[in-house]
């Protein structure tokens, strides 16, 4: 017992070379210095106040318990005093200080790249390594990344609850027009918002308009319409997004409706959409816009195809081939009357060895014959559209700044503004080297007038024209490639050269989406001005008051109960979307997938195309080794 009760080692420390210090801030650095040198961590402990003004501090060994004081205490009088009280510790000093947590303490200048790292949507791993190829001697580990990045969240957060804070960030920034809809709890079901440099882009570029839902991007479960257009160089750029509640034709029409009014208030309605076939989506379209025309995608077209129809070959290779090949002659015919004989003679091929394919494509595809079959869509501007595979890739491109399936919307919305404004500023180099760097292949007499005014895709399209137009055996013109397009097509280069050798190509010859002058583009062009202020209830004041002097006391006195409570009740507030209840095994499920990942799931007909396992035994389908009859 006595061994037990023995007084333990002291270890006795330098007393602090500097005592006296102008402001607190340097006090501090230096304390906490001091400690390390001397192999301890130090704590601050007990602060004094007199007159609500911070008289004196004390501070202390980390591991200091109550029964001995070990503190160093500071005095203000004319800036600040240190003062040692008792210099003795009842522990070894250590020589590696990164067990203590007060060790692994940021700096200003590595909060700082924390702050812009994590912005920029790195993750916690990769600010370790730069931090550490920054400062080799530096203490830290991901938890202290984690715990920076969340002291980062709380003060964006202010005391906001996160949706709370995304509806004041998109509503008191010029950087976004916005629109919402919230439900009969107060929770968001929908969430429209386009940057404003995409409300430029709109201007500029949006005759052709692509859009798709892409899913497993927030906790919330809810889908995201990506919607996506083409630059005169080519690119792909972001019009805006909403995320939406549902994927019936009531949620596409209020998305389509905030498209009309926030992008496309005061322009012409876009002349094309390309979207699949989902039925809500494009009545929609043909409800909010009546004159544009609406694409089906032949990609989807024909996969579903595949994963309807395969199975009814039974591995006939030969006959397959051989139906897919008549399918697209049908679709690629060039008129009406061509696209049904072709289809006739189809339908006779086919029927009677497999009935269920041809009823399948009769029933769900012919419908639509005219959103997608080559008669009916040459006949306006698509600019090769037929199907969706750019919103697509900016399916993935938007999933490669998201990460993860987990994320509240408010870091959905940042990670999106992030790949907006790189995207931009791709374009915008893009453009600006169309400008003034020629290739050599377009220096030629015919294209002297345009060159540096139109983008150079469209001057190589064009330049392909000028060498189809000097072949010997030119088919026939149909006005597909112009009219689709919006460039001269071979035969109208080959009618101008035709007794001249002075024809040059004119800008009016492309249409204005090529156009690259200053008078459609330039580097300063302003934004347009989102609908700022407050919206005006003043019209619906008037409205209500003609109503109230209409109505009987009763009603009246019910009113004003309910004025009452909007007047001198609490704010209303907006709440998280609800959770949707999502396709696969409940969390918990032991067999349960990656819950975080945003890989979408494997469609029908990558299901229908997978090679079927073989069995290890005989290399047979249809069994596997336990049953194999061999």
């Amino acid at each position: 017992m006595a061994d037990e009760m023995q007084t333990p080692t002291t270890f006795t420390i330098a007393t602090p070379g500097r005592l006296t210090f102008d402001d607190e801030n340097d006090l501090m650095t230096y304390v906490l210095r001091f400690g390390q040198e001397q192999g301890m961590a130090i704590t601050k402990g007990r602060t004094r106040k007199l007159n609500n003004a911070l008289r004196s501090i004390d501070f202390k060994c980390d591991r200091g318990g109550s029964y001995r004081d070990r503190r160093t205490r500071v005095k203000l009088r004319s800036g600040w005093t240190l003062r040692a009280i008792n210099n003795e510790h009842n522990h070894e000093l250590d020589n590696d200080m990164s067990g203590h947590s007060s060790s692994r303490r940021l700096d200003a200048a590595s909060r700082q790249t924390v702050a812009v790292m994590t912005a920029a949507g790195s993750q916690p791993r990769q600010i370790v390594t730069t931090l550490r190829q920054t400062n080799p001697a530096i203490n830290l580990t991901s938890r202290t990344i984690y715990n920076e990045r969340n002291r980062i969240r709380q003060a964006q957060l202010d005391g906001r609850t996160p949706i709370s804070a995304l509806m004041d960030e998109l509503a008191r920034t010029d950087e976004y027009v916005m629109d919402f809809r919230v439900g009969d709890d107060d929770n968001i079901t929908h969430l429209f918002f386009a940057h404003h440099k995409s409300i430029k882009m709109v201007k500029l570029y949006g005759s052709v308009l692509l859009m798709d839902c892409t899913y497993k991007t927030n906790r919330f479960k809810m889908p995201l319409l990506e919607v996506v257009g083409i630059t005169g160089s080519w690119k792909t750029f972001f019009c805006c997004f909403v995320f939406l509640a549902a994927e019936t034709q009531h949620d596409y029409e209020w998305a389509m409706q905030a498209i009309s009014t926030k992008l496309y208030d005061g322009l012409s309605p876009p002349i094309t959409i390309a979207t699949d076939r989902d039925p809500g989506l494009m009545g929609a379209i043909g409800r909010i816009f009546p004159t544009t025309n609406n694409i089906i995608c032949l990609w989807h077209i024909d996969k579903n195809i595949v994963s309807n129809c395969r199975r009814d070959f039974n591995g006939d290779e030969e006959d397959w081939a051989g139906f897919l090949g008549m399918w697209k002659a049908t679709v690629q015919s060039l008129e009406p009357a061509e696209f049904d004989n072709t289809w006739d003679r189809f339908e006779t091929s086919y029927l009677t060895t497999n009935p269920s394919a041809v009823q399948y494509i009769k029933a769900t595809w012919i419908p639509h014959k005219e959103r997608f079959g080559t008669p009916w869509t040459r006949h306006f501007l698509h600019l090769k559209s037929t199907t969706t595979a750019r919103v697509e890739s900016a399916h993935h491109t938007i999933k490669s700044y998201i990460k993860v399936s987990t994320g509240h919307l408010r870091d959905v919305q940042a990670k999106i503004c992030l790949a907006v404004e790189n995207q931009d500023k791709e374009i915008h180099a893009k453009l600006m080297n169309d400008r003034i760097r020629i290739a050599h292949s377009h220096r030629i007499h015919m294209l002297r007038n345009i060159v540096g005014r139109v983008s150079a895709y469209a001057l190589e399209a064009t330049l392909k024209q000028v060498q189809r137009s000097a072949e010997a055996n030119l088919s026939p013109c149909t006005n597909h490639f112009t009219t689709t397009m919006g460039l001269p097509c071979a035969h109208y280069i080959l009618h101008g050269t035709q007794g001249t050798h002075d024809f040059r190509l004119a800008l009016n010859d492309f249409n204005r989406h090529w156009w690259i002058d200053d008078s459609v583009y330039t580097p300063d062009i302003e934004a347009a001005e989102p609908e700022g202020g407050h919206p005006d209830i003043q019209p619906i004041v008037n409205h209500m008051l003609e109503r109230y002097h209409q109505w009987t006391l009763p009603q009246q006195v019910q009113a004003r109960h309910r004025l009452e409570e909007i007047a001198f009740g609490p704010a209303p507030v907006i709440h998280d979307p609800i959770i949707r209840r999502g396709r696969g095994r409940p969390v918990g499920s032991t067999a349960r997938h990656n819950t975080a990942s945003t890989q979408r799931d494997p469609s029908a007909f990558e299901l229908a195309e997978r090679t079927p396992r073989l069995c290890g035994r005989c290399r047979q389908t249809g069994h596997n080794v336990r049953n194999c009859p061999n």
